[in-house]
């Protein structure tokens, strides 16, 4: 003995909407997934703006003690020649030394927080992407359920219109 129509068409459903259960809950598991994966580089982000900033200062520092050495280099050197170091064309290379020193402090620096800024804005959008994700795996979720309810509904009035007896003009 086999499977009734009816008995057919009740597994056919009952299958549609198992399958339609695990789409859902499989593209929810996908979207977390892919919220926490925005997540992580957010924070990856973040911890590289915190460390380009702190290498900068470093950076920066290092260029001031490398300047600090050619002027006093440059002052050794003129003091060796016996010229009056302190005044002069002599003064006037320790200053336009001096100067450039700075520039370069700063350009460094300068570079550094620029792109501290760049990780800061990473860091900002893969949070709206985190978020983003959230919500299309909702959405995404809803709209397979429906639509797998919209199948099953389907298909079950197709049965009954197959099962049931055909009445014309009752009304």
């Amino acid at each position: 003995m086999g499977l009734s129509t009816g008995t057919i068409a009740m597994i056919s459903a009952g299958a549609s909407l198992a399958g339609t259960a695990l789409s859902a809950v499989g593209g929810l598991q996908q979207a977390n997934a892919a919220k926490k994966a925005a997540e992580y580089n957010a924070n990856v982000a973040e911890q590289n703006a915190a460390r380009r900033a702190t290498t900068g200062d470093i950076e920066a520092s290092n260029a001031q003690m490398r300047n600090r050495a050619a002027v006093g280099s440059i002052e050794a050197e003129e003091a060796a020649k016996g010229v009056d170091a302190g005044s002069g064309s002599a003064a006037d290379v320790q200053a336009s030394q001096s100067e450039l020193g700075m520039l370069d402090a700063l350009n460094i620096r300068s570079k550094a927080v620029q792109e501290a800024y760049n990780y800061r804005t990473e860091a900002a959008m893969d949070r709206a992407t985190a978020k983003n994700e959230s919500k299309a795996g909702t959405i995404s979720a809803i709209g397979k359920a429906v639509t797998g309810l919209g199948t099953v509904g389907s298909e079950y009035s197709s049965w009954l219109k197959k099962t049931s007896p055909v009445t014309e003009g009752v009304s």
